[in-house]
């Protein structure tokens, strides 16, 4: 059975909720257990957050998945990446 990832939609809107109850956030971090380049719509989903807030966005990865270039891509669109 193939896992099924939380959509764009869903990320942003969890993140919305998180926000609303913090004061300060100094990033926004993409992580968790599993690896977060595994997400096919990795870029959608920081795209979503972009329009939600302006707080810099982290890639937590295992980076194993780097070489494949829509991942590299997607990693592009972080802010800061930490391997």
């Amino acid at each position: 059975m193939k896992e099924s990832f939380p959509t764009p939609q869903e990320i942003a809107s969890a993140v919305e909720e998180a926000l609303a109850r913090r004061t300060h956030v100094d990033y926004i971090s993409f992580s968790g257990s599993g690896e977060p380049t595994l997400n096919p719509r990795l870029t959608d989903a920081v795209a979503e957050i972009r329009k939600i807030t302006d707080i810099p966005i982290a890639l937590i990865t295992n980076s194993s998945l780097l070489i494949r270039p829509a991942v590299l891509e997607a990693a592009a669109q972080f802010d800061l990446v930490l391997p």
